[in-house]
């Protein structure tokens, strides 16, 4: 399915007071997404239109929660089934559109889609936004001022300020109009089979989590806002989950300060599905491997070293405690046996104790 729901609502001024699709969470009530559908935007929707490789879709999700959060109104391509009428529609919605970005990076620069969308908007003199996320400046918009948001970073407050003019808010009495229509099944309601355990939590049990990936699946379904439901499906990974804390892990090191930033969001996913208060906390998996590494090179004796090396992995750390996973159960005794060993070598590393658990992955999840 991708970063985004296949169905959304597509609304025009204000959201509808009340959703009228029980089962579905109007989430982005100033997004304008592209489904492939065949249905143009009206013209009369003025909109941003969003020209971008589909590999920086991540950042993308950002960006787009950015607008959401500043109720600038904005027109997304995240069709992935091309068909006959997609370049048309493509077409339409640049002669459509108010201001154009392009999110630059050496992706989007050897995409053919972005590029025809920029030369479109060109011929078009349409205001062009550029964003430069990675890699040098195009010359094709050499004389347009260029935003830098190289390293993942969002535009700051003032460029979205400068945009407002091209959108006038709707008037107090402007009511909202349902454009259209999605099935009752647009965006997946929550989740009922999953119940936290006794042992851990303050709260009644249905099912015991066992299942960390099942469990990660079903928050990432009800997180809101989309932006951050799209960051944590795709660079997020819940890892451990011990007594009221949830540990995850994201890929990307440059999305690490956006994560942690979205903590809050996923504190209340959790609570939504487990129906208790969970802390979350937000590592990334490079710090990790970076930190297991130093440990590794400092474990004595040389035994324990080539364990470790081969069959353990650093899964999460707090600053106080690590947990190592053991890939192999036939080893799992035998290295929970160099655990002294493991938190010597953490301590000539960080200069402080660390508790050490062992234990083995994924099967004990």
């Amino acid at each position: 399915m991708g970063l985004f729901p296949q169905k959304i609502l597509l609304y025009q001024s204000q959201p509808p007071s009340k959703n009228p699709y029980p089962k579905t969470k109007i989430s982005l009530p100033w997004a304008i997404l592209s489904l492939g559908t065949g249905r143009d935007t009206p013209a009369a929707m003025s909109f941003i239109f969003i020209s971008y490789s589909r590999q920086d879709q991540a950042y993308v999700s950002l960006l787009a929660q950015a607008l959401e959060s500043h109720r600038l109104p904005f027109w997304l391509d995240i069709n992935t089934d091309y068909g006959d009428t997609w370049p048309h529609t493509i077409e339409k919605q640049v002669e459509c559109c108010q201001v154009l970005f392009i999110v630059m990076s050496p992706r989007s620069k050897q995409s053919h889609w972005v590029q025809c969308e920029l030369a479109h908007a060109l011929e078009l003199r349409k205001p062009i936004f550029p964003l430069l996320l990675e890699g040098p400046r195009w010359f094709s918009v050499a004389a347009l001022q260029t935003v830098d948001v190289t390293g993942g970073s969002l535009p700051p407050d003032r460029f979205f300020d400068t945009l407002r003019p091209y959108f006038p808010a709707p008037t107090a009495t402007a009511e909202s109009t349902l454009i259209q229509e999605v099935a009752a099944d647009a965006i997946p309601s929550a989740p009922v089979g999953w119940a936290p355990p006794t042992d851990r939590f303050n709260s009644s049990p249905q099912t015991d989590v066992t299942n960390l990936s099942e469990l990660w699946k079903d928050i990432i379904s009800v997180l809101e806002p989309l932006g951050t439901r799209a960051l944590m499906q795709q660079q997020g990974t819940l890892v451990k989950l011990t007594e009221n804390v949830a540990q995850v892990v994201v890929d990307s090191k440059p999305l690490l300060k956006m994560a942690q930033g979205r903590v809050e969001n996923v504190e209340q996913a959790f609570k939504k599905i487990l129906g208790c208060q969970v802390k979350v906390d937000v590592l990334c998996r490079t710090d990790l491997a970076e930190l297991w590494g130093k440990v590794i090179l400092a474990l004595e004796p040389q035994g324990t070293r080539a364990l470790m090396q081969q069959q353990g992995n650093l899964l999460f750390f707090n600053g106080n405690t690590a947990w190592v996973e053991i890939s192999s159960r036939l080893l799992l005794r035998m290295a929970k046996n160099r655990v002294p060993h493991v938190e010597s070598a953490f301590k000539e590393v960080l200069g402080h104790e660390v508790k050490v658990h062992i234990e083995e992955y994924p099967e004990s999840n």
